[in-house]
């Protein structure tokens, strides 16, 4: 499913063709496709021009994000060799120049990421686990818009395997949401409140009992949080959608 961002009233950020991911806010957005093996190819959108970028030392492109003077990319390395890959993010300006360097937010194995700007304060949520075999784990980092270097990674308290997140920002509220449970059933969850943290804890179940949800999309306006997510009954797939309230 393509990700995207509510801005004004507007779902935007969906990729198209061969790009990898994009995101979209009025006349400013970014673009990124897997380019050669270590480098992603970027283009920025600003005021009807555009700026082209590559990213060495990112392999697979995993998300991307508009904020209000700053764009970013999230992806991961593919080290081979046995080597455990890393989450990595790069800041980019409205000019199509890097702000500051690429950051490694987390060395595991990794599901993929969610990035989302609230203003020009990055966040972003992954899952991750030390080895095959061990449940997932969600994880989060902070990327103030004036730092160096995002916040260490903060673990959530997950109770069961967990992958799979979404998340958006809006009128200063989070909408996060996640699935629980492994390949055969799973639980879509969502919360939406004043923080990432609370949005977490405040969660509840949306998708119905006994069937495979999965893969949860969001969005968000200053008035309504959406929700959209596939759920698999037997054989049929289906798309299943709601709102929700947020708790501030």
């Amino acid at each position: 499913m393509a990700s995207g961002v509510c801005k004004n009233g507007t779902l935007v950020g969906a990729a198209r063709g061969d790009l990898a991911v994009g995101a979209l806010d009025g006349k400013f957005g970014i673009e990124v496709a897997n380019g050669e093996t270590g480098a992603l190819d970027i283009v920025v959108y600003s005021a009807g021009k555009s700026k082209r970028l590559r990213a060495p030392g990112i392999d697979i492109a995993g998300a991307a994000a508009v904020g209000t003077q700053l764009v970013a990319v999230a992806g991961r390395t593919r080290p081979g060799g046995g080597k455990l890959p890393s989450l990595v993010v790069l800041r980019v300006g409205r000019d199509g120049k890097r702000v500051g360097s690429m950051q490694v937010l987390d060395t595991a194995l990794l599901g993929a990421p969610a990035i989302a700007f609230d203003g020009d304060t990055l966040y972003a949520v992954w899952a991750r686990r030390a080895k095959e075999g061990d449940p997932y784990e969600l994880a989060y980092s902070k990327w103030n818009a004036s730092a160096v270097a995002p916040d260490p990674m903060k673990k959530l308290p997950t109770s069961s395997s967990s992958f799979a997140p979404a998340l958006a920002f809006e009128g200063g509220k989070a909408l996060f949401a996640w699935m629980e449970g492994d390949a055969k059933r799973g639980v879509v969850k969502a919360g939406a409140a004043a923080s990432v943290e609370r949005a977490f804890e405040c969660a509840v179940p949306l998708s119905n009992e006994g069937v495979n949800a999965r893969d949860p999309e969001v969005a968000l306006d200053d008035h309504t949080a959406f929700v959209v997510w596939q759920e698999l009954p037997g054989t049929r797939e289906e798309l299943r959608a709601t709102t929700l309230e947020c708790a501030l």
